[in-house]
């Protein structure tokens, strides 16, 4: 049993802390602390932007002179307390205002408290300096509420900053509502006190010390490790004669263990486990993504027995074990343990294993809804004549026992299966089935958890869709690429996930020398995934890496502009006719209108002002080298963003050709912003991105546009926005606060809302950015942070289904913040209806129309998931389904 003493989000941003890193305060100190009811003075500004209204002392709009957005204040009075409302009425880049107070020495570790109440969108703060170059150093988001919410957020860093730092917010769309924000620097005794930890009772701090069916939930193998498999090995069974869970790869792999946490603080721990290895292979404790200290394992064919040595800081969320090394691998006997408790050390009476049922990707969690909803169990130990308890629990919040199983008297190994399909109502989704064992009443193992999610097949299961417009980024890892494909995406862009199966920089490393991924490739193709691959980076031979005296090839590195463009274009010769037949998109660089072009290390080689001149040129030449190849493969052009910065780049490559060059038009697009409103940020964003194209060319010359990199729940800046848990319950060790639900939808909206705009392809970044449970991931986008299916990835699969085959008809707008997008094509028409968080969307009992929610389950209750976007499909035509859908309104 955990315990928890309050109920906090701590946003581990950056990097971790090993004891003695943190600069901590003696005791709480408060920087400062704003009252946003109090009388403020007036501040209106306009000049890009406009901002109207009052602002408290110490809060200053910091948004009109840079960009086009616009938004104003008013103070009211409701209920006794006194707010500022923000009225957000555009949004350009960002509508962000600072709030400065007492000296922010950094590193440190602080307590943001928020009194709030964002409407629409959610409230976003981020810890960040306050000039150029505006690093960030942590951030944090208050998610729309429906009340007033006081919400308490950790922000860590360990980084120094060499100029001054603040504090900003961030609005969304719509109406926010402040009451006060305060910020304190913490002690380290209230650090640690607001870490939930294990009852005193536990003395091994792994849930799992064995592994009868495989891999736990909670553990999960790296994201790079594209050729481990792993599962229960039952010839190589460890203590009491239960398989030992196996790791194999010729290639290298890294394994992470579940989330653990101690009840006895600051004090020497050891960790010990058995091992059989085929080669060397390493062990380490790892903090936020960090490691602490490790030991090297020495091949073993027989089983051994490691331990390692660690005092366990207070102030850390978690810990977990990180295992690396080559070959096969096996693992059996885990205990954490504090020292002092050495003596009452036991093995357990018990433990039970969960894992999915029999299905056609099992490895994924995914079930399809043609196939039996259950899952595997295996009770071992001394639970014979015990009692074997469960329970499922839905996206919902609703909970159903499961029948008791006794485990048979005498029985050290229980096998059997769990059927979890006790909610014929709402059969898609996300389910946890929980399971324990009981004697007389009192629990004597462990909980355990399993994750399953079950969808409705997608429309093009098992062949390729050129046509879909649906793609995200993710590697080619087997199972990940299966996931994907079952949420109905079909097209994988490679950047940062799969630069390194094009990129220039990791395929020519000496000139003439070639080392080509084929069996990466391959494994997208062989599961359906069409493929957008990137004409980018440059080895250090062919850029200005030697010539700045550069010593590692980092990511910034591998960006550094070619020299030479016809080196370049041999490049790009060779990779397109290894891969013709292969690959028939390409674009390239990506997103030359940041950093690399313009203010990148090599910039000074080649001139600030020519940038947009001189990627158009790089175009050119890639251009009429693919086409060379063959003239049927596409290549995508400009590379644009939303925003001002990006109608500054399009109309700069427009004017140097970049028509010419492409066959389609890419842009960027990040946004927390609320989506599928009226002018929303989406359609602002489209406006800044491709309008220039537009106002020279009707319907952009036919050519068709997509969205190559972005989302609808980051802003493309913050790291570890999100845990990304999900429905985890036991398998964390802190108190989740995440909304799953909201996380769900967004990305949902944001595609809606692209899609509006005629938007030929949507690309999701990302689905790689993540390593274990124990550390926040980067720009997840539906999996969670082991890398398993995300409740977002639920919602996203019947938004594929539902729209695969379906072009954008029309917006309709029914007053009130209330919007239908039509579509119309395979299988007849969809409606999806979206509007504010407040807002009452229409439902009208018809035959003609079948209503779904946002996953996929039968709607018939038009109070589920209130706020949420809802579907409506009908064989009927779009002017008669919308106009059945508002005669309620009449």
């Amino acid at each position: 049993m955990t315990t928890h003493s309050k109920r906090w989000l701590t946003i581990l941003i950056g990097a971790a802390f090993c004891a003695g890193w943190m600069q901590l305060a003696e005791a709480r100190e408060t920087v400062f602390r704003v009252d946003f009811g109090q009388e403020g003075r007036a501040c209106s500004y306009e000049k890009i932007g406009r901002f109207q209204g009052t602002l408290p002392p110490r809060v200053s709009e910091n948004f009109a002179a840079w960009n086009a957005s616009v938004a104003r204040t008013e103070r009211l009075t409701e209920d006794g307390r006194t707010f500022l409302r923000f009225h957000t009425e555009k949004i350009d880049s960002a509508v962000q205002f600072s709030i400065s107070g007492g000296e922010i020495a950094l590193p440190g570790v602080f307590e943001l408290v928020v009194t709030a109440r964002p409407h629409a969108a959610p409230l976003q703060f981020g810890l960040r300096q306050v000039g150029a170059p505006y690093r960030s150093f942590g951030t944090a988001e208050f998610l729309p509420a429906d009340g007033w919410k006081e919400r308490r957020f950790v922000i860590q860093t360990r980084e120094r900053s060499e100029s001054r730092v603040a504090i900003f917010f961030y609005l969304g769309g719509g109406i926010t509502d402040i009451a006060s924000v305060e910020l304190a620097r913490l002690s380290k005794e209230e650090l640690a006190a607001t870490v939930p930890r294990p009852d005193a009772s536990v003395k091994n701090f792994f849930r799992n010390s064995r592994f009868p069916l495989g891999l736990p939930c909670g553990w999960n193998i790296d994201r790079d490790s594209r050729t481990a498999t792993y599962g229960a090995d039952t010839a190589h069974p460890g203590e009491g004669g239960v398989p030992s869970l196996v790791v194999t790869s010729g290639e290298g792999f890294a394994l992470y263990s579940e989330p653990f946490q101690t009840n006895q603080p600051d004090k020497p721990h050891t960790i010990t486990f058995a091992y059989q290895a085929d080669n060397a292979c390493r062990v380490e404790l790892m903090r936020d993504g960090r490691a602490m200290g490790g030991k090297t394992l020495t091949p073993s064919n027989g089983w051994q027995t490691a331990k390692l040595a660690f005092v366990l800081p207070g102030e850390a969320l978690c810990f977990c074990l990180r295992f690396t090394g080559s070959g096969t691998f096996r693992l059996d006997a885990l205990r954490a343990f504090a020292d002092s408790a050495a003596a009452d050390l036991k093995d357990r009476a018990c433990e039970v294993a969960l894992a999915p049922g029999t299905s056609e990707i099992a490895e994924t969690r995914i079930q399809f809804a043609d196939e039996r909803a259950e899952v595997r169990f295996c009770v071992t130990g001394e639970a014979g004549g015990a009692v074997l308890k469960s329970c499922v629990t839905d996206l919902y919040g609703t909970s159903v026992p499961l029948a008791d199983l006794r485990v048979p008297a005498g029985s050290k190994q229980f096998d059997g299966t769990l059927r979890f399909d006790v909610f014929p109502a709402r059969p898609l989704g996300q389910f946890r089935i929980e399971a324990w064992v009981e004697r007389d009443g009192t629990r004597i193992s462990p909980y355990n958890e399993i994750v399953m999610t079950r969808l409705e097949r997608p429309v093009f299961w098992g062949q390729d869709a050129p046509d879909s417009p649906f793609g995200c980024h993710f590697i080619a890892l087997e199972s990940t690429i299966r996931m994907m494909k079952a949420c109905g995406i079909n097209w994988a862009r490679l950047h940062d996930a799969g630069t390194e199966y094009c990129g220039w920089w990791n395929l020519e490393k000496k000139k003439g020398e070639w080392t080509f991924m084929d069996a990466d490739l391959q494994r997208y193709r062989k599961n359906g995934i069409k493929i957008f691959a990137q004409l980018g980076t440059a080895p250090a031979w062919a850029s200005h890496y030697d010539d700045l005296g550069c010593k590692h090839m980092g990511y910034f590195e591998k960006f550094m502009r070619p020299k030479n463009n016809e080196e370049f274009n041999a490049y790009v010769k060779t990779f397109v006719t290894r891969y013709k037949g292969v690959i028939d998109e390409y674009f390239v660089w990506n997103e030359p209108w940041g950093g690399w072009w313009k203010s990148g290390k090599d910039a000074k080689f080649f001139g600030k002002d020519d940038a947009e001149r001189d990627f158009t040129e790089l175009c050119r030449g890639a251009y009429r080298t693919v086409k060379a190849v063959d003239p049927t493969i596409k290549v995508a052009g400009f590379n644009s963003t939303g925003g001002g910065s990006g109608q500054l780049w399009t109309a700069g490559v427009l004017a140097a050709g970049g028509m010419e060059v492409c066959d389609t038009i890419d842009f960027h697009l990040y946004t927390k912003n609320a989506t599928c409103l009226a002018d929303d940020s989406v359609a602002q964003a489209y406006h800044y991105a491709v309008g220039e194209i537009f106002d020279k060319f009707p319907n952009a010359g036919g050519k068709p546009i997509y969205m190559s990199e972005g989302q609808g729940g980051s802003t493309g800046s913050g790291r570890g926005e999100q845990r990304m848990t999900g429905l985890y319950k036991h398998t964390i060790t802190w108190q989740p606060e995440e909304d799953t639900v909201n996380l769900a939808e967004r990305n949902c909206r944001y595609t809606v809302s692209l899609l509006a705009q005629k938007i030929a392809k949507v690309f999701l970044y990302t689905a790689h950015g993540y390593s274990s449970l124990a550390t926040a991931p980067s720009f997840m986008v539906l999996l969670g942070a082991d890398g398993y299916p995300h409740p977002g990835l639920a919602a996203y699969s019947h938004l594929t289904r539902s729209l695969e085959g379906k072009p954008f008809v029309r917006k309709v707008d029914l007053g009130a913040n209330r919007f239908v997008y039509l579509f119309a094509g395979r299988g007849g028409s969809c409606a999806v209806l979206c509007g504010g968080r407040d807002a009452k969307l229409p439902f009208v009992q018809d035959p003609a129309i079948r209503w779904t929610d946002l996953f996929g389950n039968a709607l018939t209750d038009p109070a589920t998931l209130p706020g949420t976007m809802r579907y409506a499909a009908s064989s009927l035509s779009p002017d008669e389904l919308v106009k059945r859908l508002t005669a309620s309104l009449q």
